[in-house]
């Protein structure tokens, strides 16, 4: 399994004139960590989360440099990695739990096919 940090889901949109509006915003290597602090479901019970208050500063700044322009895909940026995908409904109850640190290596750029992943870009977060 390869856990992952969604920054926002692009649907069927051409990543080449994409990835020049991320080269272009990308503020450059720096240490980027997010903090989890909650887990809770979506989908009716069907997907399990662990979730962050918010996104670090320069996850937010990029997001916003590559959305400007675009206010109908810049909708609220709640930070999540989805842990576990339930084939029925379960009474997942939202609470904080201990907070739980990661740093992360590099963001890419995906596109996503019935459950598989191909990295189109890699960008460096300078964290090692």
């Amino acid at each position: 399994m390869r856990w992952h940090l969604t920054l926002h889901y692009l649907g069927t949109a051409d990543p080449k004139p994409l990835q020049s509006r991320l080269d272009g915003c990308w503020p450059g290597p720096l240490p980027i960590t997010v903090t989890f602090d909650r887990i809770g479901a979506f989908h009716g019970g069907r997907v399990l989360w662990i979730g962050a208050p918010e996104a670090p500063t320069a996850l937010q700044q990029w997001r916003q440099g590559w959305l400007a322009g675009d206010s109908a895909k810049a909708g609220p940026f709640v930070p999540h990695v989805t842990v576990l995908r339930a084939p029925r409904p379960r009474p997942w109850v939202e609470r904080a739990v201990a907070p739980l640190h990661w740093t992360l290596g590099e963001l890419t750029l995906v596109a996503s096919s019935g459950g598989h992943y191909t990295v189109l870009h890699r960008w460096q977060t300078g964290s090692g």
